[in-house]
């Protein structure tokens, strides 16, 4: 004869299961336990048990209780529930009524906060689907998958799918993720399945309750200055963790970068946190090609270099890769001097990192300019070692845009944004289908990251800049770009003087730069050249009477290295223009004068203006001298910078011009 089974309730099974929802009870009760073990201590001892119950309890919520409210929730019902415990040693029997009443009172109101926590419904949610799964895995095929490893996260749940080994192919449970989708309770879209690393018998999964990519992500400000070999934080990938890029590698060297996709798809987000990044660190040195003077151009005081000329860009890129003489071959000399073979590398600092940041790449390298291409292609096949990197933006990277596939080869980091359609996706990440195509409209920033050949397997939204950010950045680091070494400022003036005009900002707060000056006259004459005023500034020379014997020409190319670039430019000017006139170099005029000289020249070249370095020249001052006074004309409303590196006259000069105008 047949027995019937029946099935037998497991209290404890069942109190254990509902712990989270009875949570507040269970800690009344605990409260209700503690009060009546209170009665066999004193009130000193009682006293030093809360004490010490109240350090525990404290540090316990400090380290794993994470989110700040959660964490003042936490201290307030441990205090809350210390208080009680103190006050029933003190005043039981005779005020049971009321404590009886705090105690269901202060379990209620205390237990709202979490009852109603969204954290608690997921975890209770959790502890359902793995109580069930077992049943629900085997009406979806799946009995032999167990869910392992569960934990929240701070936008959903995630954890690992394990198997016998042969029961299940890893292809086939990705291509089943909707199925398991449904049997986890969880909203259609949000389960991510990935490999699990070389695993044949699991994969790691997530379900997304609240997308991180809902809304843009702000670039969070640096506490402190950084290095170029400093990871960037790129921005939140689908399940929230942040994705990151090494721009630089000490021992490896400098990594190049792309951005490309579609109008509107988010590139500049890309391009200005890498401004950012540079700007904000100590030993970068970037240089700006921005033809649309659209992107880079409020970046500007933090770049060492901007041109909106294709036609500049061109010659600075060939003066970097000269041969012998160029940029690179001065870097690559010096790291053979001391048989170095990666720039910044083993504690020795050479140089800074330079970064050449190229906005719509299509308008310099694809113009047919084959001589150009090679020259660059160098930069990419020779930077690596020698702390020389490019990061280009374009819309779609075809040979056409950047040249030749010999550039597209030396780019290890590949950023692609949304696009048209899937064709676009080849030129960015060969051999990769990301579709692309799909990223919404409404999310720009958002892209699929390839780093060699390792590819994100989720796509990541990269941090924004609003332009009050870019503004404040780009305000509180002007003028504070790092100079290049003296080897690799002179090589690229050499070739391509125009960088020793470059402009140059003044840091935020600070006043003009210290000149060395002779001082004047009482007629406001000076009686010194500026090289004589420069030779008292070169503190690293030793002086002249105490130098040992040396050849002339030794002494003078000893005193030229110790000189900036911007000195020994504007030394051989004065020089040449002495000589053209056959009289001795010009002297330098007084502060007065210098400032009257440059009106002059204004309002003779007014309205078309006239070239900075011209001025320069006309007041017989140098640049770091030129540009504050410059600037304080431009915000009194007396000068204008009518296009790159021209000043004019704001209104028409007056006929004649006054003796002292300044």
């Amino acid at each position: 004869m047949a027995t019937r089974k029946t099935d037998d309730i497991n209290l404890w099974d069942v109190l254990y299961r509902r712990r989270l929802a009875w949570g507040p009870f269970y800690l009344g009760a605990a409260a209700l336990i503690a009060a009546m073990l209170s009665a066999m201590l004193s009130t000193g001892q009682l006293i030093f048990a809360l004490g010490a119950i109240l350090l525990t309890g404290g540090a316990w919520a400090y380290t794993r209780v994470r989110d700040g409210m959660r964490r003042v929730y936490a201290y307030a019902v441990l205090v809350a529930s210390l208080a009680w415990v103190m006050s029933a040693h003190e005043l039981f029997p005779d005020a049971f009524n009321w404590l009886a009443v705090t105690w269901f009172g202060g379990v209620l109101l205390l237990g709202i906060p979490w009852w109603t926590s969204d954290r608690k419904r997921v975890q209770v949610k959790i502890e359902g689907n793995l109580r069930d799964w077992p049943q629900v895995a085997k009406r979806i095929g799946r009995e032999h998958l167990k869910p392992v490893g569960v934990v929240m996260t701070p936008i959903g749940r995630k954890g690992k799918f394990t198997w016998p080994l042969g029961a299940y192919e890893v292809d086939s449970i990705i291509r089943d993720k909707s199925r398991i989708e449904g049997a986890m309770g969880a909203d259609r879209g949000t389960l991510r399945i990935e490999l699990d690393g070389k695993s044949t018998n699991s994969v790691r999964w997530q379900v997304i309750e609240r997308d991180p990519h809902a809304a843009a992500q702000p670039w969070p400000l640096p506490t402190h200055l950084g290095r170029a070999s400093d990871p960037m934080v790129l921005g939140p990938r689908e399940d929230g963790e942040m994705a990151k890029v090494q721009r630089f590698v000490p021992g490896v060297g400098a990594r190049n970068l792309l951005a490309a996709g579609q109008q509107g798809s988010g590139k500049s987000s890309l391009i200005n946190l890498e401004c950012a990044t540079g700007a904000v660190a100590e030993d970068e040195f970037m240089i700006g090609f921005d033809f649309k003077e659209v992107e880079l151009t409020p970046w500007k005081p933090t770049l060492g270099y901007f041109t909106a000329s294709v036609e500049q860009a061109r010659k600075l890129i060939f003066a970097m890769t000269e041969d012998e003489v160029g940029l690179l071959a001065v870097r690559q000399h010096k790291l053979a001097l001391r048989g170095a073979r990666v720039w910044n590398d083993k504690g020795v600092y050479d140089g800074p990192i330079i970064s050449i940041i190229v906005d719509e790449a299509k308008d310099l390298l694809g113009m047919g300019d084959s001589k150009l291409v090679d020259r660059f292609s160098l930069i990419g096949t020779k930077g690596r070692a020698l702390g020389v990197r490019f990061v280009l933006a374009t819309q779609y990277p075809t040979l056409e845009a950047i040249g030749s596939s010999q550039i597209r080869q030396q780019i290890r980091h590949r950023f692609c944004f949304r696009m048209q359609d899937e064709n676009g996706e080849s030129f960015v990440m060969p051999g990769h289908s990301v579709r692309a195509d799909r990223i919404p409209d409404d999310r720009p920033g958002t892209c699929y990251f390839l780093n060699s050949d390792k590819l994100e397997s989720m796509p990541i939204r990269i941090h924004y800049l609003d332009d009050e950010t870019v503004a404040a950045v780009a305000a509180s680091r002007a003028g504070l770009t790092p100079e290049l070494d003296r080897e690799s400022e002179t090589a690229i003036t050499e070739l391509f003087p125009e960088f020793a005009d470059r402009e140059r900002y003044i840091p935020l707060g600070e006043s003009v730069p210290p000149e060395s000056e002779t001082a004047e006259t009482e007629g406001g004459s000076e009686s010194g050249t500026d090289a004589e005023s420069e030779e008292t500034e070169m503190d690293d020379i030793p002086p002249w009477d105490d130098a040992p014997d040396e050849d002339l020409a030794d002494l003078i190319a000893a005193r030229r290295e110790s000189m900036t670039t911007e000195q020994v430019a504007q030394s051989d000017r004065d020089r040449e223009a002495a000589l053209a006139a056959g009289a001795e170099p010009v002297e330098k005029l007084g502060e007065q004068a210098a400032k009257e000289a440059m009106l002059t020249a204004l309002a003779e070249a007014w309205p078309e203006g006239v070239k900075a370095k011209d001025l320069q020249r006309a007041a017989t001052r140098g640049s770091s001298w030129f540009y504050p006074v410059a600037n304080g004309w431009a915000e009194q409303g007396l000068v204008q910078r009518t296009n790159y590196g021209t000043w004019a006259l704001v209104a028409p000069p007056p006929q004649p011009v006054p003796a002292h105008s300044a």
